[in-house]
C-alpha cells in the first residue's frame, strides 16, 4: 500500500506559504516515506489555496522520487484556454517527454 500527503498551503498563523516554504515541506513529505505530494484547487472557501497545477510544479524542485498529482480543480470557474496551456506545458516538458514527442509540437 502506498500513501501521498496533502501539500500544505498555509502556515500556523494562516497566512499563505511562499514558495520556499513549500519546496522544503513538499522535500520534508518526501523524507518521511510519503510516495506522493497532492495539491487540491478551490476558490470561494475563504482562504487561499495555490494553484492545483502549478504547486506540484513548484514542490518537484524539492524532491526526487515522489509522485505529483492535482486532486481538484473546479474547471467551471477556470479559463479553459489557461488549463489547457498549463496541460500542454507539462506534457512537452516533463518527464518521459521524447525527442519525436517534441517534434510533434514543433519544438526541437
Amino acid at each position: 500500500m502506498r500513501f501521498g500527503a496533502v501539500l500544505p498551503f498555509a502556515s500556523l498563523s494562516g497566512s499563505p506559504l511562499g514558495t520556499a516554504c513549500q519546496i522544503i515541506a513538499a522535500s520534508t513529505i518526501e523524507d518521511l516515506g510519503y510516495s506522493s505530494n497532492w495539491a487540491f484547487g478551490g476558490m470561494g472557501r475563504g482562504f487561499v489555496l495555490p494553484n492545483p497545477l502549478m504547486a506540484p510544479t513548484v514542490t518537484a524542485c524539492g524532491t526526487t522520487s515522489v509522485g505529483l498529482g492535482t486532486g481538484i480543480m473546479q474547471l467551471p470557474i477556470c479559463n479553459v484556454a489557461e488549463v489547457a496551456h498549463r496541460l500542454f506545458s507539462f506534457e512537452v516538458s516533463g518527464p518521459g517527454s521524447t525527442r519525436d514527442d517534441l517534434q510533434v509540437f514543433g519544438d526541437d
